[in-house]
This record gives C-alpha cells, sequence and structure tokens, in this order.
C-alpha cells in the first residue's frame, strides 16, 4: 500500500485543481484570490498548472492529500486570504492525525504568525492584523490586536507543535516545516522551534528567507514577475511551483540540503 503525502498551509500551498472541483467560493471572492485565478485563465489560457503537492507527490511515488484551501468542522468567518496556524492549521492536524501511517510526509507550511482565529460570541472569525479592513467585529478585533504580543498565544501555539511532533515519532510519519516569508527564523535560531524539522532552515543554520531565494536565485516567481506586473499577485507562479516541487523532491528523496540543489552560497 502506498504511502500518502499530506499538505496543510495558507494559500502558498493552495492547489488550484482542488479548489475548482470542491466549488471553492473564493475564486470568485473579490480580492487576491481572484488574482491567481486570472492567472490562469489570462495567461496560461484556462489550463490549471499542477501545483507543487501534485508534483512532489508524483516525484516520491505517493497518494497526495491537501488540506490547504479546507475549512475545519466549525465555520470560520475569514477576514483575509488564506489560512491561519492555530485553530486551522493545528486544527485541521488534530482532525486528519488518526489517518496519518507510518512512512507518511505530512508537510505543514506556517504562515505569519499574526494571523489568528478570535472568537465574537458565536462566530470564529480569522484575522491577519496587516489586513484587517472590515467594519464587523470591530470589539473583538481591537481586543485581537491588544492581545497581539502576548508571549502566551505563542507558547500555546508551539506546546502543540510539539504534541504532533511526538505524535510523528509515535506513528513514525515525517513531520516537516517551512515557511515562504522567513517570519519563524529568530525562534529556530533560538531554538524554540526544531531546526531538524524545518526544512530549509536544516539546510542552512544562517539561512533566511526561502521565497526571496526562489525568486532572486531562480527567477521562479511569484505571479507578479512571470506576467510583467500585469497580475500583481504574490504567490507562485507555474514556474515556481515547480521549482519548489523539485527542491522539496531532492530534500526528501536523498535528504540532500536545497541549498545544495540551488548551489546557494
Amino acid at each position: 500500500m502506498k504511502n500518502t503525502l499530506w499538505i496543510f498551509g495558507d494559500s502558498f500551498s493552495w492547489d488550484y485543481k482542488i479548489r475548482k472541483e470542491n466549488n471553492d467560493p473564493q475564486l470568485r471572492y473579490p480580492g487576491s484570490n481572484d488574482q491567481g485565478w486570472d492567472y490562469i485563465q489570462e495567461h496560461l489560457n484556462g489550463k490549471i498548472f499542477d501545483s507543487w503537492g501534485e508534483q512532489l507527490s508524483r516525484n516520491i511515488g505517493y497518494n497526495y492529500i491537501n488540506h490547504a484551501s479546507y475549512q475545519t468542522k466549525y465555520k470560520i468567518e475569514n477576514l483575509w486570504d488564506g489560512n491561519c496556524n492555530d485553530t486551522v492549521n493545528l486544527n485541521l492536524l488534530n482532525e486528519f492525525s488518526s489517518d496519518f501511517k507510518k512512512g507518511d510526509v505530512v508537510i505543514v507550511g506556517l504562515t505569519d504568525p499574526t494571523r489568528s482565529t478570535w472568537m465574537d460570541g458565536d462566530t470564529a472569525i480569522s484575522l491577519n492584523a496587516g489586513q484587517i479592513e472590515t467594519e464587523n467585529f470591530k470589539d473583538s478585533i481591537n481586543d485581537y490586536l491588544i492581545q497581539l504580543d502576548n508571549p502566551y498565544w505563542l507558547y500555546n501555539f508551539l506546546q502543540k507543535l510539539k504534541c504532533f511532533e511526538t505524535l510523528s515519532e509515535i506513528v513514525g510519519f515525517d513531520l516537516w516545516y517551512w515557511d515562504w516569508g522567513g517570519q519563524w527564523d529568530e525562534l529556530i535560531l533560538k531554538k524554540e522551534l526544531h531546526n531538524d524539522r524545518w526544512i530549509f532552515h536544516h539546510a542552512h543554520p544562517n539561512y533566511k528567507n526561502y521565497g526571496n531565494m526562489i525568486w532572486e536565485d531562480y527567477k521562479a516567481g511569484p505571479i507578479c514577475w512571470e506576467t510583467n506586473y500585469e497580475n500583481p499577485d504574490s504567490h507562485m507562479g507555474k514556474v515556481g511551483h515547480k521549482i519548489h516541487a523539485d527542491v522539496l523532491t531532492n530534500y526528501i528523496l536523498h535528504k540532500k540540503p536545497c541549498l545544495d540543489f540551488i548551489n546557494f552560497i
């Protein structure tokens, strides 16, 4: 029986084929989500490219399950684009953790630490400190912004991650983290996050910001570059997804640091 590659994360882990199959309403939502869909329609003649997750699963010969654009069982009111770390990513990990098998690979794309989920009465609202443009939930949003720097939230999140790390050791699946913008570098360098589970930082302890490395060394994205800024989307395009899949394949199959792959000095 083949093992499974599990993908969790924010919009940098999205798979447009899956989103289309699931009739994701955000594909037609005005905002940055639409820009990626416009890129597919206008620059790829409507042909949806293979996501990095799909390409990686094919390269390593695993089944493929992507929950980066999956809602948890508890309805969350999204006030910005993409999943947050705590309530969405960790709840999804918990929701599907009983399905993880020995030999599976679980990749979690952590996002900006300021993204969180807050309760407003009976409504769970997903928040990002840099993307709050709404007249709704004002009291809860103000409370969230006041509490944002409270160290309890980060400590609580890191403790939850440790639970999944322990589970991975007991069950025998590989658990890897990555992020696009380097927001977790400081915690990794302080050893508050396990460097050996952090794919790209594990490759080079002084390395920061994987996204810029892919952009600058490989000219592989974002979409705005591919389209000469006709489309302002800052996510990976077709070329970026291919390069990201190749880097991960090289690491997972051969445990070869990604920086060797791209000749980064």
